[in-house]
């Protein structure tokens, strides 16, 4: 099995172009996808890499098995940033896991445990926790779908418990395609309603992939055997100590990038210097 990152930049670029950020957000994303390819690395993981065409140049020189072509629909939004993640668990081997560039596993424990699939149809980071992110976000989007009459294919648009899908990755094809039907049923709806469509993209605090990405895998998944490596709220921070997995959730990135750096530094030297250079070619 391989884990894989994946890239879409259109959102990165419509979103942070010409803003202070724009610059510092590249930086973080290319540095910390190099800590999270080193750890997969040192703890004798494989990795693919699906990107755009400016993805590609971004992330190439990383020590990747596998980089495939990722094309996202030019009609596809970027407020629905989640669909070059889910394009690339479309084209995904069963037993592949998707792990997002800002999640570090840094065991083998871990990886051993991830990569279990027998009597798993599933695995997942956890159950989401965040409670400013449950009642802020989610119900931000959540409003606004079920105001212009949104209708999934067969989930729900009322408050529920999702899953945070920094990992997430199939072992049961039945599970994976109800779930990518689920996505991209929604999202054509949502695309053509575009009254929707404009409420999403004028409110920055309607984030519609949070309900498309992580409260829908949570409805589809409850009659399945579901591997969720950190547990409940409660469980979340001891579990992911002990087993040594780290997200980095968000904006706190751009915080944290110089222990990012310092951290690819310690793991790999080699590659902290590659990647230095990569961004001097970059920015």
């Amino acid at each position: 099995m391989h884990f894989v990152h994946s890239i879409w930049t259109k959102p990165l670029i419509v979103n942070k172009r010409g803003s202070d950020d724009f610059v510092r957000t590249l930086v973080t994303t290319v540095y910390s996808n190099a800590v999270s390819i080193a750890y997969v690395n040192h703890c004798g993981g494989k990795m693919n890499l699906y990107a755009d065409g400016f993805g590609r140049d971004m992330l190439e020189f990383l020590p990747y098995d596998n980089i495939y072509e990722l094309k996202v629909p030019i009609a596809i939004p970027t407020v629905t940033w989640a669909a070059g993640k889910f394009i690339a668990l479309e084209k995904m081997k069963i037993g592949d896991v998707h792990i997002d560039g800002d999640v570090y596993l840094k065991t083998e424990k871990l990886l051993d445990l991830i990569s279990t699939q027998k009597d798993y149809d599933m695995v997942i980071q956890s159950i989401e926790d965040d409670k400013t992110t449950l009642r802020k976000y989610y119900s931000a989007a959540r409003n606004i779908l079920i105001v212009n009459d949104i209708k999934p294919k067969t989930c729900s648009l009322l408050e529920s418990p999702s899953y945070n899908c920094g990992t997430i990755g199939f072992f049961n094809n039945e599970l994976k395609q109800k779930y990518l039907a689920e996505y991209f049923f929604t999202l054509k709806n949502i695309i053509q309603n575009k009254k929707c469509l404009k409420e999403l993209k004028e409110n920055k605090q309607a984030i519609p992939d949070l309900i498309l990405e992580q409260q829908f895998i949570y409805e589809l998944s409850r009659n399945y055997n579901v591997n969720n490596l950190l547990g409940t709220e409660e469980e979340v921070y001891d579990n992911a100590i002990e087993l040594g997995y780290q997200h980095v959730l968000g904006s706190f990135k751009l915080q944290q990038l110089g222990d990012i750096m310092a951290e690819l530094k310690y793991i790999d030297l080699d590659l902290f210097n590659k990647t230095a250079n990569q961004l001097k070619y970059l920015t």
